[in-house]
């Protein structure tokens, strides 16, 4: 009988073969071979018992049946098998079911139902990437210290069941020695024979080696704990209440570990504490009393603090309390005050004041305010009229009259006002940096 995978298979398995060959430097990992062939026989021995009960399916399965044979044994089964032994991902597994077809044909040409046998026969006595266990190299030979307990039971032997690897051991946890048979610093011999070793880890407050088996039996304590002649190495309380020794900030609290400590802040509420929580205060802070051991907070707002400023209320906050003007109001450093003196509309119509003051109502006005200066032919240019002195003015009419001195002089304070009144009006909107919160008091 002969099988052929459809060039689909072919292509992916050569692929796979270019694949597994670059990531390997041309190399092929003999060991992962051997994991990889015995997934392969794994999976055929679950491909045989899923098929156990199929049969020839549609046409003429009576004439199948006697022209071609039981389907137990037939072609089309064994290539049912085969289609499921690698999922198209696994390369590793298609390679090799391209380089062992002819092997697996003569396998099932030859089935003889005893499926404990396939592995050894393909992936130790053909395909040669297997050892039997504790053996291992292109010779198979005998892991370090026997077949039987390789590595005195301590530890693996490198390569073992393959054709790689070097067959020394690789210990486990508290061994050393090729033989794995000597205990690694911090371990102690609990038990020892000929051909036998168990090793123990000393304990944890031992800091490197030790005679047997708790505190007493340490040649030296770990930091963080001390010698006594009776119980051996224990813990030391680096937290006991000594102010020289007390490792912890005055804010904080200390808490003993096994060989160690740590550090917590204290509550809010404390200066200094024992714990975490309030109820755990030596001392409550500013802004908290003490109530029944447990230091609360202090509301403030209980007294009014804010009542001497309009429009202002208290809000508590922990430890403190800050007071802030009413919705609607906003802080000018001192009083609160409605926000639409600050608003746009404000600042419109403050200007639309300053541009009254400035123009004239009436036609009227407009030709009492603008001084005559027809006849004047040498007012320096760019001179403001309204700088003028009642003197000039009167010289240029040629008239001395009390009347016109009093428009003159009535002139100049007009303008005067106004530019203060501008003046006023930008400083203000200069200076001014709206905020709600009046101030903040802190005890």
């Amino acid at each position: 009988m002969e099988v052929r995978l459809t060039w689909i298979q072919r292509f992916l398995t050569s692929f796979a073969l270019l694949s597994f060959l670059n990531l390997s430097n041309g190399k092929p990992n003999i060991e992962k071979r051997c994991s990889t062939c015995r997934e392969i026989t794994k999976s055929f021995n679950e491909g045989i018992d899923r098929t156990a009960r199929y049969n020839f399916e549609g046409g003429d399965a009576d004439w199948e049946e006697k022209k071609l044979g039981s389907y137990s044994t037939s072609e089309t089964r064994f290539i049912e098998i085969l289609e499921t032994l690698c999922k198209r991902s696994e390369y590793e597994c298609n390679v090799f079911v391209e380089e062992a077809e002819e092997l697996l044909e003569e396998w099932w040409s030859n089935l003889d139902r005893d499926n404990d046998d396939f592995e050894r026969w393909l992936c130790i006595e053909k395909a040669l990437v297997c050892c039997p266990k504790n053996q291992y190299g292109p010779d198979c030979n005998d892991c370090t210290g026997g077949i039987e307990r390789p590595c005195s039971g301590n530890g693996a032997c490198k390569g073992a069941g393959t054709r790689g690897g070097n067959g020394k051991c690789k210990c486990h946890g508290g061994y050393k020695g090729d033989l794995c048979d000597v205990c690694k610093k911090g371990f102690y011999e609990a038990h020892k024979n000929e051909s036998d070793i168990l090793c123990v880890a000393c304990d944890t407050s031992c800091a490197s080696t030790c005679s047997g088996p708790g505190p007493i039996a340490c040649t030296k304590c770990k930091g963080g704990y001390q010698w006594d002649d009776e119980n051996g190495c224990h813990d030391v309380d680096e937290c006991k209440p000594d102010p020289e020794t007390f490792p912890c900030a005055k804010e904080q609290y200390c808490e003993n570990t096994v060989g160690s400590y740590t550090c917590g802040n204290c509550d809010i509420a404390c200066t200094e504490c024992l714990g975490p929580g309030n109820d755990k205060c030596v001392a409550c802070r500013t802004g908290f009393n003490m109530v029944d051991n447990t230091c609360h907070d202090t509301d403030e707002c209980e007294n009014n603090p804010c009542q001497n400023v309009e429009h202002m209320e208290c809000s508590n906050s922990p430890g403190s309390y800050f007071c802030e003007c009413e919705e609607g109001y906003i802080s000018d450093g001192q009083i609160c005050v409605d926000k639409s003196v600050y608003g746009e509309e404000s600042k419109d119509e403050a200007s639309d004041q300053v541009n009254s003051d400035q123009e004239p109502n009436t036609e009227e006005e407009a030709e009492a305010d603008t001084p005559d200066m027809s006849h004047d032919d040498r007012q320096p240019a760019g001179q403001d009229p309204l700088d003028n002195t009642p003197e000039d003015i009167a010289m240029d009419t040629g008239s001395n009259e009390p009347i016109q001195e009093e428009n003159n002089q009535s002139n100049s304070d007009q303008k005067e006002d106004v530019i203060k009144l501008q003046e006023n009006l930008k400083s203000e909107r200069d200076n001014f940096e709206p905020s709600s919160q009046i101030h903040l008091t802190s005890h």
